[in-house]
């Protein structure tokens, strides 16, 4: 997270305090890169599972994996977000109002 931190660099707000385009940006890759490097083995194990029930065609069961295993890496990716945002001290708000 130090690094990615290290790597968007000052946060550059434009005079209405949002900001700007190039942060914005910055702060979207290296916060989903964290996110990535989070869910390391995650997204592995839930394709293993997945697998396996299409090969016994358990369909019931490989869609819920599915959607179990998509829940999960949404919730990795929003705590990964949340965290790298308490770190840079950014609120969701601003941040989604950086957006527009």
């Amino acid at each position: 997270m130090a690094k990615a931190i290290e790597l968007i660099g000052d946060l550059q707000k434009n005079e209405n305090k949002t900001f700007k385009k190039d942060t914005v940006i910055k702060m979207f890759k290296y916060c989903g890169d964290f996110s990535n490097f989070r869910q390391g083995d995650l997204k592995q194990k839930a394709q293993n599972d997945r697998v396996s029930f299409f090969e016994k065609k358990d369909w019931k069961e490989y869609f819920k994996c599915l959607t179990n295993s998509a829940d999960e890496e949404k919730k990795l990716y929003d705590a990964s977000f949340n965290m790298m945002f308490d770190k840079l001290n950014v609120t969701q708000a601003n941040f989604e109002r950086s957006q527009e």
